[in-house]
């Protein structure tokens, strides 16, 4: 009766061992997939190589394991990133470059042969903001803010008066 409980008990542990050696083993199946990409931009994966079109034959990718594919979709996100934050700096300069522009663009009004100019005047820390008129009839360039600098421009600017 001892030897056979003895049997028994060995015969388990043989199994155990037999089931753990199997359970830590690498076991490498050596499974191959294909990748391709059909005309309309959509990929495929097939586990046999007939199963791939044959005007697809030549672009076909061959995976032999799960972490080869994994490495390139990874590869692929990672130029996508990059191409995406590339676009993004592409449009800041951009924006930046508009934006100095219209920076440095004053805003004018004209009205016939009138150019009305927004400037500022600074004296001893006080500041204003005017219009400077252009004007081809009679002097160049005259204050339209100050009625004496008009008045004084438009009586310099007729000789026989």
């Amino acid at each position: 009766m001892a030897s056979i409980m003895f049997l028994k008990h060995t015969i388990f542990h043989s199994g155990l061992i037999a089931i753990l050696l199997v359970m830590l083993y690498p076991i490498d199946l050596q499974a191959e997939f294909y990748k391709y990409v059909d005309k309309a931009g959509r990929t495929f994966y097939v586990d046999d190589l007939s199963k791939v079109p044959p005007e697809y034959i030549d672009q076909v990718n061959v995976y032999k394991h799960q972490l080869e594919l994994e490495a390139e979709q990874q590869r692929r996100m990672e130029l996508e990133l990059q191409q995406a934050a590339e676009r993004e700096e592409a449009e800041r300069k951009r924006r930046e470059e508009l934006a100095r522009q219209q920076s440095i663009e004053t805003a004018v009004t004209i009205e016939g042969n009138r150019v009305f100019v927004p400037v500022t005047i600074g004296n001893n820390g006080v500041e204003i903001e005017v219009l400077l008129l252009l004007d081809n009839r009679r002097w160049p360039a005259v204050s339209r803010s100050s009625p004496r600098l008009e008045k004084s421009a438009t009586s310099r600017s007729d000789p026989k008066k």
